[in-house]
């Protein structure tokens, strides 16, 4: 049965292969026209060297017919010679081959052994002649589809050899056996080529896989490459190089390009508090929104962190942009649904448009990031949009910066004092050291922007230091009862070296550590919590207390609040403002205060800006106040005439 299989095998025509079919039918189509013009020559010399001793049906219109089917094939081979066929066709025509070289074999030798017995032994040699020389031809011409080729050996050979054997002439006799071993040789040479094509297709077919597997990993991985592997979204990489496309064209053509920059509110405190894996959670659900709200002709990316970044195609004017901008606000201040938690955040968005600005890709993004920045302190939660105001204000901020770094900064820099007053006592505890900055070229600048500033550059350590140095001499001329409240920043207790040159200005003073407050906002607090309340502890232990300041401005979570090791709270001015006006204001303040007795804190309000607030503070239960009602801030200077004025109760607090 194994044999039967194998033999039947021979005769298989690989339609599992379409590559290899395509191969065979390609030579073929170049082959069976030469197979069919040798074999019409060669039957027409065999009619007429028979033509007059043979029937008129064997010399011509047997022979004829065969030759017309002939002809009518070599054209159609010829004609398809260039004509794209697809698997199936293949299969067709390959099948049709073997079916047709059957026949057309046993019909030609039929024609050819038919004439043997008509004329002398000429003409008989002729026929033996023909026979042999036109099947070796023809088996030449099959090579590559070795069915037909078999097919030919077995019609034409096999009989031929028989009937030459079988006709007692001992030249016949010879002739059948060379026909035989040639054949059996052409056979053999035939399985090789044959195995050779396949083994030839089969490893093209492999090349040509291996090369689209290495296409098709290549092109992953520069996919992966130019993709945030947490939210799927293009990343920083992929973002710069649109952008330098976007740029260009943009410089080339005058098409319109606008940055926007998107960064969370709130998001490092979702991060500190519930883990990563809940951070990350978190931006995936915030890259799916804005892909949501991203348009085609748009590119949204991650470039790290919890900043994304938008490139907006098209002309676009003020009001669309920053539409847009609160569509993206809006889209991501809706609440986040992680396992069992629900997570608040807000966005706040800087855009830039080359347009306005004729910039690269550096300072457009720099103008984005800046309006962003902008955006985040004067109005978060909102877009804006950098404008000439602010082109001014970056102009600003940049001769600020090169200031911050002039040589002579310390001797530039001041402090004056805010009195903190026990209204129930009726005497200030103690004073806030305030920054203040002269500079020679830009006059006085608010601290609010030579702070921002100084941060912004790293330069607020080497500030704190000269003013916390300072404020350390100057407090140790005042009465031993009064407290110093110094304000540090995230840049100062980012680090273990921060905050032990701090420790050490302390130390090194002579004033004992017991007077410090050192005040620290939520917001600088959030940036890296876990270092934040190392560093804090370590000042307490030095005998400092530790103040929580602007509270209520920021993130006002008490799931952090607690873990900080605290001993007062300063309630943000923004809570006062309203306070005459509205219950509400009375009521989240009253809820304040509460807050602070349970937790054992001392709270100290700021902005008692009126007499009418200042009253309505001393009712709710408030003992620290602190704001221009009481007094502006003071030169050192004049903390002696405030602590004469002083030194009887103050008369509105009652």
């Amino acid at each position: 049965m194994h044999i039967v299989d194998w033999f039947k095998s021979l005769f298989v025509i690989a339609k599992d292969n379409p590559q290899l079919m395509r191969v065979q039918l390609r030579a073929l189509s170049r082959h069976i026209p030469l197979m069919y013009f040798v074999l019409i020559t060669n039957t027409v010399a065999l009619s007429i060297t028979h033509a007059s001793s043979a029937p008129l049906a064997l010399t011509v219109l047997f022979p004829g017919g065969l030759i017309t089917l002939s002809v009518i094939r070599l054209i159609g081979w010829w004609r398809s010679r260039d004509i794209e066929i697809t698997p199936e066709m293949a299969y067709r025509r390959l099948r049709g081959s073997l079916a047709f070289g059957a026949v057309l074999g046993i019909a030609f030798t039929a024609c050819a052994l038919s004439l043997y017995s008509y004329g002398d032994d000429a003409a008989r040699a002729h026929v033996a002649f023909y026979i042999s020389i036109t099947v070796i031809a023809c088996i030449f011409c099959l090579t590559t589809l070795r069915p037909a080729a078999l097919i030919l050996v077995l019609v034409v050979v096999g009989p031929s050899a028989v009937f030459f054997a079988t006709t007692g002439n001992l030249v016949f006799i010879a002739m059948a056996l060379n026909l035989l071993l040639v054949s059996a040789a052409l056979t053999i040479v035939l399985f090789h080529n044959f195995e050779h094509l396949t083994r030839s297709v089969v490893s093209q077919q492999q090349l040509v896989a291996s090369n689209a597997e290495m296409a098709a990993l290549s092109a992953e991985n520069v996919r992966l490459a130019n993709l945030d592997s947490l939210t799927g979204l293009p990343n920083r990489r992929r973002f710069f190089a649109e952008l330098d496309n976007a740029i260009a064209e943009h410089r080339s053509t005058g098409a319109c390009v606008t940055v926007g920059i998107v960064d969370l509110d709130g998001f490092k405190p979702v991060n500190d508090l519930y883990g990563h894996a809940v951070g990350d959670k978190v931006l995936v659900e915030v890259g799916r929104r804005l892909a949501k709200l991203a348009s085609p002709s748009s590119v949204l990316a991650r470039l790290g962190g919890d900043e994304f970044v938008y490139i907006l195609h098209g002309e676009r004017s003020e009001e669309d942009i920053l539409a847009c901008g609160r569509l993206i606000c809006d889209a991501l201040s809706a609440p986040y649904v992680v396992a069992d938690l629900v997570v608040q955040l807000s966005a706040t968005v800087g855009f830039a448009t080359a347009a306005a600005l004729g910039a690269g890709t550096e300072s457009l993004l720099e103008c984005a990031d800046y309006a962003l920045y902008d955006a985040k302190h004067s109005a978060p939660g909102t877009a804006q949009l950098f404008s000439s105001a602010l082109q001014t204000r970056l102009r600003h901020n940049s001769l600020v910066e090169q200031g911050l770094r002039h040589p002579d900064l310390p001797d530039q820099l001041s402090l004056n004092y805010q009195p903190i007053f026990d209204a129930q006592a009726g005497r200030p505890i103690g004073f806030e050291a305030l920054a203040r900055w002269t500079s020679p070229t830009l006059g006085q600048v608010p601290p609010d922007v030579f702070i921002r500033a100084a941060e912004r550059t790293g330069l607020i350590t080497q500030i704190t230091e000269t003013l916390l140095a300072r404020a350390l001499a100057e407090a140790k001329s005042w009465p031993s009862e009064l407290r110093l409240s110094f304000n540090l920043s995230m840049q100062d207790i980012a680090s273990p070296q921060a905050v032990g040159r701090i420790i050490d200005l302390v130390r090194d003073s002579g004033l004992p550590p017991t007077r410090i407050d050192f005040e620290i906002t939520e917001t600088a607090v959030m940036r890296d919590f876990e270092q934040s309340c190392a560093a804090l502890a370590q000042l307490r232990a030095l005998g400092a207390r530790i103040a929580l300041d602007d509270f209520g401005s920021g993130y006002s979570s008490l799931s952090y609040v607690h873990r900080l090791p605290l001993d007062k709270i300063k309630i943000d001015r923004g809570f006062i403002a309203e306070l005459e006006a509205r219950d509400t204001s009375r009521n989240i303040l009253r809820s304040m205060l509460d807050l602070c007795r349970n937790l054992k804190l001392e709270c100290v309000v700021e902005g008692a800006e009126t007499a009418g607030q200042v009253a309505i503070l001393t009712q709710l239960g408030c003992r620290y106040l602190q704001g221009y009602f009481i007094s502006r801030p003071l030169p050192v200077a004049g903390i002696p005439d405030f602590l004469s004025l002083h030194a009887t109760p103050l008369r509105s607090a009652g």
